[in-house]
């Protein structure tokens, strides 16, 4: 069944239960330790006044980097104050109060652990953390079963479907309970338009972490989308820390867009909250050497050579859905901080689909140099026998 937000049947009360378009904003990564880096754009979000509100992961980074991608466990009470400390932003309660309702799925850092899959020993108790921050009302089927998926019906022509990416994760990106779940759950929509929402990028290549990780499942969902010829399909998605869309054509004609939004609170290419961040990589010794101004020169090369799409922002980013009352999608639109449209549907119409492969290239030999540098930075200063390791300043910012 498709349940609707007590805050959102509150919100369409209040407009007749009837509006001729409807806005649902939405975003991801968003560091608890960076609420001067986060406000900008959650104040942006909250002025759009929208409808709905989803979180597409890593509200929280609940896990801790040790070195490199090696990271441990935190506990559920220590990810329990993060989550309040991201309740209590003044930002943040200016979303909930001028939203008609917040929702929303997870990611890996606020699942447990970065690139988590099933195997992750305290998923339950993140699941209740992440559900209790969304204010799940209690008698809500997500809390009955396992794993974070769900729905939510916006209007009487969009549904919002929650997926998850995490819980089932093995040789599979959602499991077989989620896939006969969802499943079901179209057969049985009333909506015209059903509204995907993934914690990692479907259509998108971005990774091994992503869809394009897993061919076999991102295949058998397009092949849901081609068999339920009376919807239509919007993917939102997270996770990778800059904004991009695309779109797919079904063989019938309809068209998928996907709008990717990650970086609310830091971002690959943002000079001010960049991704490693300057707010956590500190200065490494008293040598001269900084290992987030070194990180900072090869990153933005990459970035530079990896940009050139007119459908990618790399800066601080939320996401925007208009949709009208037939489920018509009449915007998408990637949004800066400050709320300016910086990518659009004819962007993503536009971008020339070859440039990806040639950037995944120039990404490559970037990360090929960035590694042994940042190694070689990290021995030196173990090998200072004046340092210690708490001063190695090795608490990078997580993807």
């Amino acid at each position: 069944m498709v349940t609707r937000s007590p805050a959102l049947m509150l919100a369409l009360t209040l407009l007749g239960g009837h509006v001729a378009a409807l806005t649902i904003t939405f975003g991801s990564c968003n560091h608890q330790d960076l609420s001067t880096c986060a406000a900008p754009t959650l104040n942006s979000i909250a002025a759009e006044r929208s409808a709905l509100f989803v979180w597409l992961g890593d509200i929280i980074y609940g896990d801790q980097r040790v070195f490199l991608h090696i990271h441990r466990h935190n506990s559920a009470h220590a990810m329990k104050q993060m989550y309040d400390t991201v309740a209590s932003w003044p930002a943040y309660q200016r979303v909930v109060n001028m939203s008609g309702g917040v929702t929303g799925t997870w990611d890996d850092h606020d699942f447990g652990c970065d690139a988590g899959d099933c195997s992750e020993h305290q998923k339950m108790e993140s699941q209740g953390l992440l559900l209790q921050f969304l204010g799940e009302p209690p008698d809500s089927v997500r809390w009955a079963r396992p794993a974070a998926f769900g729905s939510v019906k916006v209007s009487g022509s969009t549904a919002l479907v929650l997926l998850d990416v995490r819980f089932y994760r093995a040789n599979d990106t959602l499991g077989e309970p989620q896939w006969a779940w969802l499943e079901s759950l179209l057969q049985e929509c009333s909506a015209s338009t059903v509204i995907l929402a993934s914690g990692t990028p479907v259509l998108v290549s971005a990774g091994s972490d992503s869809w394009a990780g897993d061919p076999d499942a991102r295949r058998r969902l397009v092949e849901m989308m081609e068999r339920h010829t009376r919807l239509r399909f919007v993917i939102i998605s997270g996770d990778v820390h800059y904004g991009e869309m695309s779109f797919l054509e079904l063989s019938d004609g309809r068209v998928v867009y996907e709008v990717c939004s990650s970086g609310l609170s830091h971002a690959w290419g943002d000079p001010e909250c960049p991704t490693p961040s300057h707010h956590t990589i500190e200065n490494v010794g008293k040598t001269g050497f900084n290992i987030r101004w070194v990180l900072s020169l090869v990153l933005r090369a990459g970035i530079h050579a990896f940009a050139q799409s007119p459908a990618r922002y790399f800066e601080r980013n939320y996401g925007l859905l208009e949709i009208a009352d037939t489920g018509e999608l009449l915007r998408a639109e990637v949004k800066t901080a400050h709320g300016e449209s910086v990518v659009t549907m004819a962007d993503a119409r536009d971008a020339n689909v070859s440039d990806w492969t040639s950037s995944q290239r120039c990404c490559v030999l970037f990360s090929i140099l960035v590694l042994p540098m940042t190694i070689l930075l990290w021995c030196r200063t173990c090998c200072s026998p004046n340092k210690r390791r708490s001063d190695l300043g090795l608490s990078l910012i997580h993807i």
